[in-house]
């Protein structure tokens, strides 16, 4: 009985809050009932597809979340000469579902600036389509030729808040999502706020102190869950 106390990195009132739907949680879910961590997983954001024009030949299409995947192959097909990028590998994971192969994933998408410059070398003079949100970052086109990307809106993204019961660690998966918690909620003291990545992390870096902040270096739920024990260890 001791060992097992003593392997269960649980706090008695540890409280966690995700800016994703639980249904996008497998090992974090799992990781939370088997820890006897009170999870809330909840989005600040809805979603809504819009009609969109390809008006350039592109070699490559960049997709920087599930939703872009969703939205443009319920519009547009690509051959089979096409190559897909991602950010991520919830994006993979998304690609993948659907039968496709995803040809670039950045080796450490935690690490935005390292990440671009690792895709710009990979993409070279090939042309690049970027289907986005409407209230897209661009970050993936910062280091490429203006006259050889296309950025097309393809849905919409609406901030819709709501107040959050207080948590213990706070992950937000988006400055979007920072935006949406902060317009009614605030932090309590001696909270850990997680960032999914380092534009989520210059977004809540003026609403948090140094350190109480942490970024993941990979933006996948399995070094997240490090993170989390780390934090609670």
């Amino acid at each position: 009985m001791q060992q097992e106390e003593e392997h269960n990195i649980h706090r008695p009132s540890t409280r966690l809050f995700i800016s994703k739907a639980e249904s996008e949680l497998e090992l974090l879910h799992r990781f939370c009932k088997e820890q006897h961590i009170s999870l809330s997983a909840h989005s600040f954001l809805t979603f809504e597809a819009t009609p969109f024009q390809i008006n350039k030949p592109f070699d490559v299409v960049f997709f920087a979340s599930p939703r872009a995947v969703r939205f443009f192959f319920q519009q547009e097909v690509t051959t089979d000469n096409t190559l897909i990028a991602v950010a991520g590998e919830t994006t993979q994971k998304a690609v993948s579902v659907l039968g496709k192969q995803v040809h670039f994933l950045p080796e450490n998408s935690g690490n935005i600036e390292e990440s671009t410059l690792e895709f710009s070398r990979w993409a070279a003079n090939n042309r690049v389509l970027f289907p986005t949100s409407d209230i897209s970052q661009k970050s993936y086109t910062q280091h490429l030729r203006q006259e050889q990307i296309e950025i097309i809106p393809i849905y919409k993204t609406q901030i819709s808040t709501q107040k959050i019961e207080e948590c213990t660690i706070y992950v937000f998966t988006s400055p979007s999502n920072v935006n949406g918690f902060l317009a009614s909620n605030t932090f309590p003291e001696g909270a850990s706020i997680i960032a999914w990545g380092e534009t989520t992390h210059a977004a809540l870096s003026p609403f948090v102190q140094t350190d109480s902040l942490f970024v993941l270096d990979q933006s996948t739920e399995a070094s997240l869950i490090e993170l989390i024990r780390y934090i609670l260890s």
